[in-house]
């Protein structure tokens, strides 16, 4: 569990506009439902719900320097000890301002559903905290604390969360001599030494071969420092890392972009794979204390493109019915279809297909996410398998 504590709030937030960022404010779109509030921006809906799904949640206009600090409306649970987030797609979660009505020193602890992602506590001290969560592949996430309180949140930061991509140097991977390139998807990394010398490479390896790897890795020979570049922000999820000795050795990741923490990971044998859980980020740095044969493989990132939604596919009102599906789910409405996916709540492509009518009979009970392709626009709608 990931402790956070904050010695001073400052108040005024401001937030850097990045690509792809979405954050629920509350004071334009909210709806509030009675027993919920949603809110849809940037192709995203999220619904806020308290512990008994009754009216004390709800929308709250405060004034400039109202409720803890926010100068617009929060979300609020009043009298309660849990709340929810429930997004209609994966995302990936960046922040939220967290907030308590009588301004008590309170800790939130926040759980996240979805990917592989840690408990994050909270200290509201005064009664506020802005919390980084860094959460990657959520379709919901829950705020508890130990009494009732009048909970508060503002500031929602989430990103759209893209299938990962897994760059392996095995297909596309191009070896300029003092670099290697690999593009996949839309994103392109590069990979550098610390002397930008022709010791980058990468290596044909057999299976079960450089740190048991099966095909290429990228390699940087007698070295202290290696560096992944890529052309645009992108979440980071994980990193094969090697040393050429099979050694016992620790590599240090040192990431820029975002606000992410630097990961130590200690290679027993000469591998190890690397959970990094990074946001924003646009390259990351890899040292160690001696000089050694770095070498590196199926590094995972995740694209941060905003998603869009064309006016010509709003006016489509794509019906997606029934839902709940037992065996047969009907997609109607339509224009110019490319392809629908299915994923998974962990973000597995489970199905892929082209026809408007799909049989889901095979699939396991549970939540999924409905992606439809068109030539206008991509859409994502949650369903559920009965």
């Amino acid at each position: 569990m990931k402790k956070i504590t904050f010695l001073f709030i400052v108040l005024a937030l401001a937030f850097n506009t990045v690509s792809g960022q979405t954050v629920f404010d509350w004071d334009t779109n909210a709806v509030d439902n009675g027993n919920n509030v949603t809110e849809t921006k940037g192709g995203i809906t999220v619904t806020f719900t308290n512990d008994d799904n009754t009216a004390n949640d709800g929308t709250a206009f405060t004034p400039v320097g109202g409720f803890g600090g926010s100068s617009g409306n929060v979300v609020l649970a009043s009298g309660t000890t849990s709340s929810t987030f429930t997004f209609d797609q994966p995302v990936v979660v960046n922040s939220i301002l967290a907030l308590e009505g009588a301004a008590s020193n309170v800790v939130y602890t926040f759980t996240p559903t979805g990917g592989d992602n840690p408990v994050v506590e909270a200290s509201l001290v005064g009664g506020a905290a802005s919390v980084d969560l860094n959460w990657i592949n959520v379709i919901s996430f829950t705020v508890t604390t130990d009494t009732g309180v009048i909970m508060g949140f503002d500031n929602l930061s989430v990103y759209p969360y893209s299938t990962p991509v897994v760059f392996d140097w095995d297909t596309n991977a191009v070896d300029n001599g003092n670099n290697v390139t690999e593009t996949k998807g839309d994103i392109t990394v590069t990979f550098t030494n610390d002397d930008n010398t022709a010791n980058d490479g990468t290596a044909f390896t057999p299976v079960g071969g450089f740190g048991g790897s099966s095909g290429n890795v990228v390699l940087a020979s007698g070295t202290t420092s290696s560096t992944f570049t890529f052309d645009q922000p992108v979440v980071v999820n994980s990193i094969l890392a090697l040393e050429g000795a099979a050694s016992n050795v620790v590599y240090t990741f040192t990431p820029t972009g975002g606000d992410n923490p630097v990961v130590e990971a200690s290679l027993v044998g000469g591998a190890a794979s690397v959970d990094l859980n990074w946001i924003n980020v646009t390259s990351f740095t890899v040292t160690t204390d001696t000089g050694v044969i770095m070498g590196f493989d199926n590094l995972s990132v995740s694209s941060l493109a905003t998603l869009s939604v064309t006016d010509d596919y709003k006016r489509q009102n794509v019906l997606v019915y029934p839902n709940p599906v037992m065996d047969i789910l009907y997609v109607k409405n339509i224009l110019n279809l490319k392809t629908i996916n299915i994923y998974n709540n962990l973000g597995q492509l489970v199905l892929q297909t082209k026809q408007e009518t799909i049989d889901v009979s095979h699939l396991s009970k549970g939540m999924y996410f409905l992606q439809i392709n068109t030539s206008n626009g991509t859409e994502t709608k949650r369903i559920i398998k009965k």
